[in-house]
């Protein structure tokens, strides 16, 4: 699914972002990809967060913010 607005995006994010902190961390990462891929192993789980989290989190905090987000769906073309 392509998505041609920030607004589309913001939306899947809050959604997205549970404790509603602004960011997405590993746990809520972890839930998305259970929903996603419900009979990945938990090894798998863990490798696909780690590499999201490695990939997409510039600062290193830990954790997925607003501008991490869009700046990696318009690097993979969602945007």
């Amino acid at each position: 699914m392509k998505f041609k607005k920030e607004e589309e995006l913001a939306a899947l994010f809050n959604l997205r972002d549970v404790n509603r902190d602004g960011y997405l961390d590993g746990h809520e990462l972890r839930f998305i990809f259970v929903e996603s891929f419900p009979s990945m192993p938990l090894v798998e789980l863990d490798k696909a967060v780690d590499h999201v989290l490695e990939e997409d989190d510039k600062n290193n905090d830990g954790k997925i913010s607003f501008a991490e987000y869009i700046a990696s769906q318009k690097k993979h073309g969602e945007v």
